[in-house]
C-alpha cells in the first residue's frame, strides 16, 4: 500500500525554478538579437558594417527583451542577459556624442 503525500501530513514545499531557457516567443527573439550582437561587432574587419549591424541588433534585442520582461512576465536567465547589449550600444552611443 502506498502513502500518498496528502494523506501524510507532511508539508512539501517547493522552491522556485530558475528558468534558464526564454519561454515566450519575443524571448526566443531577443536572445537571438542578442547573441548576434558580440560576434558582428568583433567581427567588424571581416563584416563590412558589421559593427553597424551588430550595434542594431544589440538595440532591437535589447528592447525586444525588455518588453518581454515588462509585458509577458518572462523571467528566463537569457532574457535578462539579453538586456546587456542594449546597455551597452546606449552607453557606446552616449559616450560618442558627449
Amino acid at each position: 500500500m502506498g502513502v500518498r503525500v496528502g494523506d501524510t501530513g507532511l508539508r512539501v514545499e517547493h522552491r522556485a525554478r530558475v528558468a534558464i531557457l526564454p519561454t515566450t516567443k519575443l524571448g526566443w527573439w531577443a536572445v537571438g538579437l542578442a547573441a548576434a550582437f558580440f560576434p558582428l561587432v568583433f567581427a567588424t574587419a571581416l563584416v563590412p558594417r558589421g559593427a553597424a549591424l551588430g550595434f542594431a541588433c544589440g538595440l532591437a534585442g535589447g528592447v525586444a527583451g525588455v518588453v518581454a520582461i515588462m509585458r509577458q512576465h518572462e523571467r528566463a536567465v537569457t532574457v535578462f542577459a539579453g538586456v546587456a547589449p542594449l546597455v551597452v550600444a546606449l552607453a557606446f552611443a552616449l559616450a560618442q556624442l558627449f
